[in-house]
């Protein structure tokens, strides 16, 4: 549903993070071996330069060049029908889901999130699903 050029460039962001993700998967199993960890510079006619500076000024770029997304919050309706029930609000902050209910917020686990997909009428139905462009900076990234 797009462009041979827009996949282009979006294998271009994916192959960045793919990498990324290998590369930490790797240097978790050296440390458990007690390795030495590879390069991750190298040297080009005399400098130093390094493959990662250059992928982090193209993905730093305005807009998702990878084209992958994550889930980062849910409202939902818990009730029968629109005019009675109440709305709530689940929000990802970091590696936790919160759950705002009123003046009262509780951390929730990801599963119950999950189960707000679909269910009875009693229970907690999503109603406007919120993504976020998936990021780099300070993880590794890659498909969900």
């Amino acid at each position: 549903m797009c462009s041979d050029e827009l996949k282009r460039e979006l294998e271009k962001g994916r192959e960045i993070l793919n990498k990324r993700r290998d590369a930490e998967v790797e240097k978790k199993r050296r440390a458990a071996r007690n390795l030495e960890p590879e390069p991750t510079d190298m040297e080009v006619d005399g400098a130093v330069l390094s493959k990662e500076a250059e992928d982090n000024s193209y993905l730093s770029t305005l807009g998702n060049k990878t084209g992958w997304y994550e889930l980062c919050g849910v409202v939902t309706h818990k009730g029968r029908d629109a005019d009675g029930g109440h709305y709530v609000a689940w929000v990802k902050h970091k590696d936790d889901w919160l759950l705002f209910d009123d003046n009262k917020v509780e951390v929730v686990r990801e599963e119950k999130v999950k189960a707000t997909h679909g269910g009875a009428a009693d229970d907690h139905l999503a109603y406007l699903l919120i993504y976020r462009t998936r990021t780099i900076e300070g993880r590794v990234c890659g498909p969900p």
